[in-house]
Parts: structure tokens; sequence; C-alpha cells
């Protein structure tokens, strides 16, 4: 099915937005424990369809590292872990709202948890390819994001929830 230039429009101001954060937060020094990029992309899992929203995964971490050189591609290798994350965060946000018909709120809320639960998952097997410690790796990891949780599950379905009662979805 043909993707509408409606949700092709709000991918592309989605994308940019989570281009825009990551440098913004950076600047601040508020620095990635806020999850600037996964705050718009979280967003377009629900309201744009996955053809057009999912390769907003692999692209905007992609695109960013061309840009700014972050997230690093390779060791570590934040890069294509976002990417898997970020991929497996608007899966489940669509599928939770869309697909089974849940409330914004708590499907943020599910899909938060799963999403870190699974980048824990993530960091302990790249910290056991890296040789690093790996519980206290992938903990830290956890453990520094939560303020950025905390943002997927209050700020990002009350902007979904604004955005689909002002009519544009």
């Amino acid at each position: 099915m043909k993707p509408e230039l409606k949700d092709v429009s709000l991918a592309a101001a989605l994308g940019a937005a989570a281009l825009a954060l990551p440098m913004v937060f950076h600047a601040s020094g508020l620095g990635s424990a806020f999850l600037p990029m996964f705050l718009p992309l979280s967003a377009a899992g629900f309201l744009v369809p996955l053809g057009v929203s999912l390769p907003l995964a692999a692209l905007v971490p992609l695109v960013s590292f061309a840009l700014t050189g972050m997230p690093p591609l390779i060791v570590p290798p934040v890069g294509p872990i976002m990417m898997l994350e970020l991929g497996f965060l608007m899966t489940l946000n669509r599928g939770l709202a869309k697909g089974l018909g849940w409330n914004v709120f708590v499907a943020a809320a599910v899909a938060a948890v799963a999403d870190r639960t699974f980048y824990l998952l993530l960091l302990y097997i790249a910290s056991s390819l890296l040789h690093l410690p790996r519980l206290t790796f992938s903990l830290a990891g956890v453990v520094s994001s939560l303020p950025g949780t905390v943002l997927l599950v209050t700020v990002v379905p009350a902007a979904v929830d604004r955005i689909r009662k002002g009519g544009a979805r």
C-alpha cells in the first residue's frame, strides 16, 4: 500500500525533531539521559504506519552520526543498539495502541518497560562481546536513562493524545 503524504510529512517532521533534539540536549549539558532521539520517534510509532515510521529507526541514528559523529557506530556500538531499540519501541507503540486498541498512556508505559528490558539485554550482549563487566555496564545504561523513560511514559503519550485530538491524526 502506498503511503499517504500526510504520514510521510509527519514522519519527516518527527525525524527532523529526532535529529535536532539530541543536539539541543547535549549543548545544554543534559546529554543522553533524557533519550532525546527517542521522544519524537516514539511518537512516530503511535502516529504513523510502521511502513513509514520504522525506517526512521535506522535512518535517524545514521544521519545523526554523519552530521555529528554521535551516536558512535562501532565501539561502543551505541548506534546499532539504538536502531534495534527504536525499531522495537516504535513497533510496540503501534501494535499496542493501534493493533490492540490500548489507551496511548497504557501502551506507552508497557512499551517503555519492554523497551528498557530489551535495552538491558542488548547492553548485556554488547558488554559480553566487548569484554566489559556485563551486569554493571548493563544496569548502568538502564539506570542512566530513567529520566528519558519518564518522558517516554508521560510527555510522549500526552503529545500524541494532543496531536490526535487536534485533528492531525
